[in-house]
């Protein structure tokens, strides 16, 4: 199965909780989060 990136970026917070959220609903090999703010 292919990999998914979620990309996001946050102000105060809030869009990386719900990353975090939507991350925990696949296997832990199935998705990556990126915080294009650190890039």
């Amino acid at each position: 199965m292919a990999k998914i990136g979620l990309f996001y970026t946050t102000d105060t917070g809030n869009t990386r909780k719900i990353a975090k959220r939507i991350k925990k609903q696949f296997a832990e090999d199935e998705i990556e989060l990126f915080d294009m703010a650190k890039t």
